[in-house]
């Protein structure tokens, strides 16, 4: 009897799905057959000190008049809240419960590896 070849589904920056498998960097690998559910999770950042921090700005602004010190506050509290950016997971559900298998900043990306992840939970049946 012939062995079934894998079928790749997904390989982009060291994270690799096929209907078998379920790798990433670090040589952590996922045995598909044990996936019964994928779903992804989001973490936003504190954006409260940001949030301060431009407040501050403008309230030094209005009593002390525009001066380097509101500005420099409300520029870095803007810069400071434009950067922050939520993380997103990849969690597995599996026998044994739910587990963290992946995370990155760029939630297209993990949208592939989440469609790529559902495909081959499909092709395996």
């Amino acid at each position: 009897m012939e062995a079934q070849q894998e079928k790749v589904f997904f390989d982009e920056r060291a994270v690799k799905v096929t209907n078998t498998r379920f790798i990433l960097p670090g040589q952590k690998t996922f045995a598909m057959s044990g996936v019964t559910a994928v779903k992804t999770s989001q973490i936003d950042p504190n954006r409260l000190l940001p949030l301060i921090l431009l407040v501050v700005g403008l309230i030094v602004g209005y009593n002390k008049g525009v001066n380097l010190i509101s500005i420099g506050l409300v520029l870095a509290g803007g810069a400071w809240l434009y950067l922050q950016k939520s993380t997103y997971f990849i969690v597995l559900s599996t026998s044994s419960g739910e587990q963290q298998a992946l995370q990155d900043k760029d939630l297209s990306w993990i949208s592939k590896v989440v469609a790529a992840l559902n495909e081959a939970i499909i092709y395996r049946g």
